[in-house]
């Protein structure tokens, strides 16, 4: 018998850092790890999950997880089960180079999911998909024990309750990602996107295309895209001139062109010497009347 769906909310977020240690977030708890290894990590997140299904919700909770290896979304069970939430990945298509002169003019894309290229380590070109993180292997599976987590290292259900009406009382909401630049541009993103000193929305599809302004010209013309992926949003770099590097908690990661990069709130985004501060929050859909 197949599993019912999960719900979207609440979501139990799990991190693991280039530097080995990691961190787990659930309704406003923090927890910092100190992992031995890798595995570790990933068994302290995935054990934690499975004890927030078992002893808080009482039913199966989401699990998103970002790694050196990659980002996964994830069902946790009571029953210490743990399911990959993503889509069967589907084969990239391949991208035709333009002629250089052309008989008649093409039609416009019939994919409602915006396309581009990016350049692989070998000097190929594949594609991405703006709206959707690279598609990723299977999640890996811990080779470590999963220590158990007591009640006590988790928020009371009084406490997620408070956590979810707060969250609720507004009625539905949609993510929002502010980035405000130290050049004093703030710019809004609820959508994918593209950001730049002059972007350019090149791919035939709707995208927001927000210009900062820069006097130092750090930033490239078309800089970075964003996407989003369970509501969660990702920076790619788009092959820019001084690129992109993500400073979170002390600890830099180098974006590589072409490759999505999740986002958290408080992060800061670095491109030469202009500097941007990442805020993620939620804001209430106005439903006409």
């Amino acid at each position: 018998m197949p599993d019912a769906p999960i719900p979207h909310f609440p979501v139990v977020h799990g991190n693991v850092y280039p530097d080995g240690t990691a961190h787990i977030n659930f309704a406003g708890h923090d927890v910092s790890l100190t992992p031995v290894n890798l595995d570790d990590a990933r068994a302290q997140i995935t054990s934690y999950a499975v004890a927030v299904a078992r002893d808080v919700l009482h039913r199966p909770v989401r699990l998103t997880t970002v790694d050196p290896d990659g980002h996964w979304t994830l069902a946790a069970h009571p029953d210490g089960r743990v399911t990959d939430l993503a889509p069967d990945p589907r084969p990239a298509k391949r991208t035709r180079r333009r002629r250089a002169v052309s008989a008649a003019p093409t039609s416009a894309p019939t994919s409602d999911r915006p396309t581009g290229d990016r350049s692989s380590s070998d000097g190929r070109t594949v594609p991405f998909r703006i709206g959707h993180l690279p598609e990723r292997p299977a999640p890996p599976t811990p080779s470590v024990p999963m220590p158990a987590w007591t009640v006590s290292d988790l928020p009371s259900e009084a406490e997620l309750t408070v956590f979810i009406e707060r969250h609720q009382q507004a009625g539905p909401t949609k993510p929002v990602l502010l980035l405000a630049f130290s050049s004093g541009t703030v710019v809004r993103v609820t959508g994918p996107a593209v950001v730049g000193r002059r972007p350019v929305n090149d791919t035939g599809l709707e995208l927001e295309v927000h210009q900062v302004d820069d006097n130092s010209r750090s930033l490239s013309r078309t800089h970075f895209a964003v996407a989003w992926s369970d509501n969660v949003p990702a920076v790619i770099d788009h092959r820019s001139g001084n690129g992109t590097t993500i400073e979170r908690r002390g600890v830099h990661i180098d974006a590589a062109a072409g490759v999505a990069m999740p986002l958290q709130d408080g992060d800061r985004l670095r491109f030469g010497d202009l500097t941007c501060q990442v805020t993620l929050t939620v804001e209430s859909e106005v439903t006409p009347r």
